[in-house]
């Protein structure tokens, strides 16, 4: 058990953060009061860290690139959900909308029927949110492919129809 220098209250020592050179291998205050003081210095100096860490990954893109790679890397199924999750905001459902659509379809594109098979650096992607552009109704969830297909031809039916025609020649 340790006393917290700023709260004053004693607290077990998992409550605090190591610190080698201290006497008791221990800061003196405890995580709740370091994570307080952090979020205070961060607000009076906010500007000041964000462009300090801009310039930092300006001067430093290969690093971050490869920061980036490798915790994407140790954290696959992590990074989906985020992309999942993402997908959700911006069409304005929630996850378990999403995921509710996944089951009734059984995990594959809504028009090929295959499970997605588009990877973004080396991690398994999502099937995308397809919607309609005039009124923003979401249809299903569609491979990259077929999704790529509807982009571009508008989701136009007359020429995804001559396509069709044009194949059966």
């Amino acid at each position: 058990m340790k006393v917290c220098a700023k709260c004053n209250k004693t607290k077990s020592e998992t409550a605090f953060y190591k610190k080698p050179t201290s006497c008791d291998g221990l800061h003196s205050s405890c995580k709740l009061c370091q994570k307080e003081k952090s979020q205070k210095y961060y607000q009076k100096n906010k500007d000041k860290i964000i462009r300090a860490t801009l310039t930092w990954r300006f001067n430093n893109k290969e690093r971050c690139r490869e920061n980036n790679r490798k915790w994407q890397e140790k954290n696959k199924e992590k990074c989906r959900l985020v992309r999942r999750k993402s997908l959700c905001k911006r069409y304005g459902i929630k996850i378990e909308d999403y995921n509710e659509m996944f089951l009734e379809q059984n995990g594959v594109c809504a028009i090929c029927e295959r499970k997605e098979t588009s990877r973004l650096r080396g991690i398994l992607g999502n099937l995308n949110i397809d919607h309609d552009h005039t009124t923003g109704k979401i249809r299903g969830l569609l491979c990259l492919r077929c999704n790529q297909v509807l982009g571009r031809v508008n989701d136009d039916v007359g020429i995804l129809t001559k396509m069709v025609d044009y194949l059966g020649n």
